[in-house]
């Protein structure tokens, strides 16, 4: 891939900046449909590379775990709330708002009440979804 020649300015356009401030790269994402009309979402990162009157986007690379490593370290300075976990193998989506999981189907106990005297069956059960979002189940 080569550099693209994206100028994206300079410190004096940014008003908030400081001789220190120094971008560190620049990821660019991809984005389109396979076949089955799947969305499919690529990414690159390119480093920022100085010129006269500006900066621009260097050669990038595709993104990688490392990068995803480096990118969450930065976070991590800033925030301290970014971690890089393992979930479950059941939980099909977590954001910071949002969490989905299932619990598969089996033969589980279901209690009912009859004569006014609880009586336990066990009994197939489906799979279940879950949903909790903005911590609304």
């Amino acid at each position: 891939m080569t550099g693209m020649a994206f100028s994206i300015g300079s410190r004096e356009d940014i008003p908030h900046a400081t001789p220190r401030l120094k971008p560190l790269f620049s990821l660019v994402f991809y984005e389109q449909r396979d076949h089955r009309g799947e969305h499919l979402l690529d990414i690159t990162r390119h480093p920022i590379r100085p010129r006269k009157g500006g900066v621009y986007l260097g050669p990038g690379h595709a993104f990688t775990h490392g990068d995803l490593d480096a990118l969450i370290g930065i976070l991590k300075q800033q925030s301290g709330q970014v971690s890089r976990t393992l979930i479950p193998e059941n939980v099909l989506l977590h954001t910071l708002n949002e969490l989905v999981w299932y619990v598969p189907g089996k033969v589980r106990p279901m209690w009912f009440r009859l004569q006014d005297k609880p009586v336990r069956l066990n009994v197939p059960w489906p799979t279940l979804l879950f949903q909790v979002h903005d911590r609304n189940l």
